[in-house]
């Protein structure tokens, strides 16, 4: 079985537990990780802390966007007609005078 994966018989194979080095070998990995995502997060809180402090914790000071002019007028518009799909007819408002 072990050929069919390219496992051939090691001196681990001797020990108890076979796969010794692995498991201490994923124990090192994720120690790593730990350290690593520990190190990221005091990163992450020196970065807030910097920060001026905020009423809301994800309250972000925003600036109102410029509203864009229209460059071209449809041919309704420029016709002087009511556009075909008004706001009034859908809402049950009154007709526009004809």
């Amino acid at each position: 079985i072990y050929a069919a994966c390219g496992i051939s018989p090691s001196c681990a194979d001797g020990f108890s537990d076979p796969h010794f080095f692995h498991k201490q070998w994923i124990a090192e990995e994720e120690a790593r990780r730990r350290r690593l995502l520990d190190e990221r997060k005091a990163r992450r809180a020196a970065r807030r802390s910097a920060r001026p402090a905020q009423v809301g914790s994800a309250s972000v000071d925003r600036k109102a966007k410029r509203v864009q002019r229209k460059k071209f007028m449809t041919f309704e518009e420029q016709m002087g007609l009511p556009a075909a799909g008004a706001a009034s007819f859908s809402r049950g408002g009154a007709a526009p005078p004809q």
